[in-house]
């Protein structure tokens, strides 16, 4: 829950995020949720699709919650694939992207 109430708080702010939400997401995201598919997004999207749209909108803070996933075991593949999608969003950085992946 508190999950989901701080992916609500980073839609509202918009770009850049606060540390401290970003902090909470990769806090709370390091694993995905059993329940994911009950939390209800608007549309069709799922929470980890969410995430991952939210987060890439402020590479930095995707980045940073990404480094996060991925030192924590990247259960999921949430991290790579939170990187996939910054680098297909934001081509120029690829470098950093190149870093969280190797």
């Amino acid at each position: 829950m508190r999950l989901t109430a701080t992916a609500l708080a980073v839609a509202r702010s918009g770009p850049p995020y606060a540390a401290q939400l970003t902090d909470g997401i990769a806090e709370d995201g390091a694993e995905p949720d059993p329940g994911d598919d009950d939390v209800p997004w608007s549309g069709s999207e799922a929470q980890d699709e969410r995430l991952r749209n939210l987060l890439s909108e402020d590479p930095d803070a995707g980045f940073a919650v990404a480094a996060r996933w991925i030192a924590a075991g990247d259960v999921g593949s949430r991290g790579s694939w939170l990187v996939e999608e910054i680098a297909a969003t934001w081509r120029d950085r690829e470098p950093a992207v190149v870093d969280l992946l190797l």
